[in-house]
Protein backbone atom coordinates (compact mmCIF):
# COMPACT_ATOMS: atom_id res chain seq x y z
CA UNK A 1 0.00 0.00 0.00
CA UNK A 2 1.49 3.57 -0.63
CA UNK A 3 1.99 5.40 1.98
CA UNK A 4 4.13 8.69 1.00
CA UNK A 5 5.12 10.95 -2.40
CA UNK A 6 8.17 12.05 -3.06
CA UNK A 7 7.56 15.20 -5.02
CA UNK A 8 10.19 17.17 -6.76
CA UNK A 9 9.43 20.58 -6.61
CA UNK A 10 10.73 22.66 -10.36
CA UNK A 11 8.61 21.63 -12.92
CA UNK A 12 6.77 18.92 -11.04
CA UNK A 13 4.73 21.57 -8.18
CA UNK A 14 5.75 24.35 -10.11
CA UNK A 15 6.08 25.78 -13.41
CA UNK A 16 9.67 26.78 -13.04
CA UNK A 17 11.76 24.82 -14.90
CA UNK A 18 11.86 27.48 -17.98
CA UNK A 19 12.59 30.19 -14.94
CA UNK A 20 15.75 28.05 -14.03
CA UNK A 21 16.83 27.19 -17.87
CA UNK A 22 16.74 31.59 -18.47
CA UNK A 23 18.98 31.95 -15.60
CA UNK A 24 21.42 30.11 -16.46
CA UNK A 25 20.91 31.53 -20.17
CA UNK A 26 21.79 34.71 -18.83
CA UNK A 27 24.49 33.76 -16.39
CA UNK A 28 26.69 32.76 -19.42
CA UNK A 29 25.47 34.85 -22.97
CA UNK A 30 28.39 37.17 -22.54
CA UNK A 31 30.39 33.89 -23.54
CA UNK A 32 28.66 33.71 -26.81
CA UNK A 33 25.71 31.84 -28.43
CA UNK A 34 28.10 28.12 -28.37
CA UNK A 35 28.25 28.56 -24.53
CA UNK A 36 24.75 29.04 -24.06
CA UNK A 37 23.67 26.18 -26.27
CA UNK A 38 26.26 23.66 -24.49
CA UNK A 39 25.00 25.27 -20.83
CA UNK A 40 20.94 25.14 -21.70
CA UNK A 41 21.96 21.09 -23.51
CA UNK A 42 23.76 20.11 -20.23
CA UNK A 43 20.84 21.75 -17.24
CA UNK A 44 17.99 20.17 -19.67
CA UNK A 45 19.57 16.50 -19.19
CA UNK A 46 20.76 16.97 -15.72
CA UNK A 47 17.66 18.09 -13.86
CA UNK A 48 17.92 17.24 -10.43
CA UNK A 49 21.48 18.12 -9.98
CA UNK A 50 22.72 20.89 -7.98
CA UNK A 51 23.25 24.39 -9.37
CA UNK A 52 26.64 24.78 -7.50
CA UNK A 53 27.64 21.21 -9.32
CA UNK A 54 26.84 22.60 -12.79
CA UNK A 55 28.08 25.69 -12.44
CA UNK A 56 31.78 24.03 -11.64
CA UNK A 57 31.00 21.98 -14.41
CA UNK A 58 30.60 24.70 -16.83
CA UNK A 59 33.22 26.81 -15.90
CA UNK A 60 35.67 23.94 -14.92
CA UNK A 61 34.97 21.82 -18.20
CA UNK A 62 32.96 23.95 -20.86
CA UNK A 63 35.38 27.37 -20.56
CA UNK A 64 38.29 25.80 -18.24
CA UNK A 65 38.40 27.60 -16.20
CA UNK A 66 40.06 27.69 -12.69
CA UNK A 67 37.13 28.22 -9.82
CA UNK A 68 37.60 28.03 -5.88
CA UNK A 69 34.66 27.19 -3.63
CA UNK A 70 34.44 31.07 -3.14
CA UNK A 71 33.59 31.91 -6.93
CA UNK A 72 31.34 29.17 -7.53
CA UNK A 73 29.32 30.44 -4.23
CA UNK A 74 29.26 33.60 -5.76
CA UNK A 75 27.90 32.55 -8.78
CA UNK A 76 25.35 30.51 -7.11
CA UNK A 77 24.28 33.46 -5.65
CA UNK A 78 23.89 35.21 -8.84
CA UNK A 79 21.92 32.42 -9.90
CA UNK A 80 19.45 32.85 -6.84
CA UNK A 81 18.89 36.36 -7.03
CA UNK A 82 17.52 35.64 -10.91
CA UNK A 83 15.55 32.67 -10.36
CA UNK A 84 13.84 33.16 -6.20
CA UNK A 85 11.66 36.69 -7.39
CA UNK A 86 10.27 34.55 -10.40
CA UNK A 87 9.54 31.51 -8.52
CA UNK A 88 8.24 33.36 -5.67
CA UNK A 89 5.11 34.14 -8.23
CA UNK A 90 5.28 30.93 -10.74
CA UNK A 91 1.84 29.42 -11.63
CA UNK A 92 1.00 25.89 -10.14
CA UNK A 93 1.90 23.03 -12.34
CA UNK A 94 -1.94 21.73 -13.04
CA UNK A 95 -3.57 19.61 -10.71
CA UNK A 96 -0.56 19.50 -8.52
CA UNK A 97 -2.50 22.21 -5.75
CA UNK A 98 -5.80 20.62 -5.44
CA UNK A 99 -3.95 16.80 -5.48
CA UNK A 100 -1.79 18.33 -2.04
CA UNK A 101 -4.53 19.73 -0.65
CA UNK A 102 -6.61 16.39 -0.88
CA UNK A 103 -4.17 14.47 0.26
CA UNK A 104 -1.88 15.72 2.96
CA UNK A 105 -3.71 14.38 6.00
CA UNK A 106 -3.91 10.95 4.79
CA UNK A 107 -0.52 10.36 3.15
CA UNK A 108 2.99 11.43 3.92
CA UNK A 109 4.48 14.07 1.31
CA UNK A 110 7.91 15.01 0.70
CA UNK A 111 9.61 17.35 -1.05
CA UNK A 112 13.09 16.25 -2.59
CA UNK A 113 14.62 18.85 -4.59
CA UNK A 114 17.68 19.88 -6.19
CA UNK A 115 17.51 23.40 -4.81
CA UNK A 116 19.71 24.33 -1.71
CA UNK A 117 17.56 23.38 0.82
CA UNK A 118 17.82 26.74 2.91
CA UNK A 119 15.96 28.31 -0.31
CA UNK A 120 14.09 25.67 -0.78
CA UNK A 121 12.19 25.91 2.71
CA UNK A 122 11.90 29.65 2.07
CA UNK A 123 9.90 29.23 -1.19
CA UNK A 124 7.64 27.01 0.32
CA UNK A 125 7.09 28.55 3.38
CA UNK A 126 6.57 31.91 1.16
CA UNK A 127 4.34 30.30 -0.89
CA UNK A 128 2.59 28.79 2.15
CA UNK A 129 2.84 25.35 0.83
CA UNK A 130 4.66 24.08 4.18
CA UNK A 131 1.61 22.36 5.68
CA UNK A 132 1.31 19.89 2.97
CA UNK A 133 4.64 18.12 3.91
CA UNK A 134 6.23 16.36 6.43
CA UNK A 135 9.45 17.43 5.07
CA UNK A 136 11.26 19.43 2.37
CA UNK A 137 14.85 18.55 1.17
CA UNK A 138 17.57 20.27 -1.06
CA UNK A 139 21.15 20.39 -2.23
CA UNK A 140 24.01 19.67 -0.85
CA UNK A 141 22.22 16.12 -0.48
CA UNK A 142 22.02 13.67 -3.83
CA UNK A 143 18.22 12.93 -4.37
CA UNK A 144 19.10 9.00 -3.14
CA UNK A 145 20.85 9.84 -0.18
CA UNK A 146 17.35 12.24 0.78
CA UNK A 147 14.71 9.57 -0.39
CA UNK A 148 16.60 7.04 1.41
CA UNK A 149 16.60 8.79 4.71
CA UNK A 150 12.90 9.15 4.07
CA UNK A 151 12.15 6.18 4.22
CA UNK A 152 14.71 5.22 7.08
CA UNK A 153 13.22 8.41 9.33
CA UNK A 154 9.67 7.06 8.65
CA UNK A 155 9.90 3.28 8.20
CA UNK A 156 8.80 3.17 4.90
CA UNK A 157 9.28 0.36 2.98
CA UNK A 158 10.16 1.04 -0.91
CA UNK A 159 7.50 -0.08 -2.00
CA UNK A 160 5.80 1.93 0.26
CA UNK A 161 6.70 5.19 -1.19
CA UNK A 162 6.24 7.04 -4.76
CA UNK A 163 8.93 9.16 -6.13
CA UNK A 164 7.36 11.59 -8.66
CA UNK A 165 9.68 13.65 -10.96
CA UNK A 166 10.70 15.49 -14.39
CA UNK A 167 13.90 14.47 -15.10
CA UNK A 168 15.87 11.48 -15.69
CA UNK A 169 17.62 12.20 -12.46
CA UNK A 170 14.89 11.32 -10.27
CA UNK A 171 14.02 8.36 -12.13
CA UNK A 172 17.71 6.87 -11.65
CA UNK A 173 17.99 7.62 -8.00
CA UNK A 174 14.07 5.76 -7.57
CA UNK A 175 15.90 2.96 -9.66
CA UNK A 176 18.15 2.56 -7.59
CA UNK A 177 16.64 2.23 -4.19
CA UNK A 178 13.55 0.35 -5.23
CA UNK A 179 10.93 3.27 -5.39
CA UNK A 180 8.54 3.24 -7.76
CA UNK A 181 8.53 6.78 -10.16
CA UNK A 182 5.83 8.53 -11.90
CA UNK A 183 7.01 11.02 -14.35
CA UNK A 184 6.06 14.27 -15.33
CA UNK A 185 6.61 14.59 -18.81
CA UNK A 186 6.26 12.45 -21.16
CA UNK A 187 9.07 13.16 -23.86
CA UNK A 188 11.56 12.98 -21.24
CA UNK A 189 10.76 9.04 -20.41
CA UNK A 190 10.27 8.00 -23.49
CA UNK A 191 10.76 4.50 -24.26
CA UNK A 192 11.60 3.62 -20.48
CA UNK A 193 7.96 2.00 -20.13
CA UNK A 194 7.22 4.28 -17.29
CA UNK A 195 3.86 6.52 -16.30
CA UNK A 196 4.32 9.84 -17.22
CA UNK A 197 1.58 12.49 -17.03
CA UNK A 198 1.54 15.75 -18.56
CA UNK A 199 0.47 17.32 -15.17
CA UNK A 200 -0.92 16.35 -12.23
CA UNK A 201 -4.35 16.10 -12.89
CA UNK A 202 -4.00 12.38 -13.44
CA UNK A 203 -1.81 11.40 -10.82
CA UNK A 204 -4.67 9.82 -8.84
CA UNK A 205 -5.31 7.47 -11.76
CA UNK A 206 -1.73 6.84 -11.59
CA UNK A 207 -0.99 6.07 -8.35
CA UNK A 208 -4.40 3.36 -8.59
CA UNK A 209 -2.30 1.49 -11.14
CA UNK A 210 0.87 0.87 -9.19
Amino acid sequence: MIKSLVFDFDGVLLETAEIKTQAFVRMFESYGPEVVEAVVSHHLLNGGISRVEKLAYYHRVLLDEPTTQEFLDQRAAQYSDLVLPLVLKAPWVAGAEEFLEAHHRSLLLFVCSGTPQEELRLIVARRGMDHYFKGVFGSPDSKETIIKRILDQWSLQPAEAVSIGDSLTEYWASLAIGVPFIGRGAGTFAGLGLTALEDLTGLEEALARI
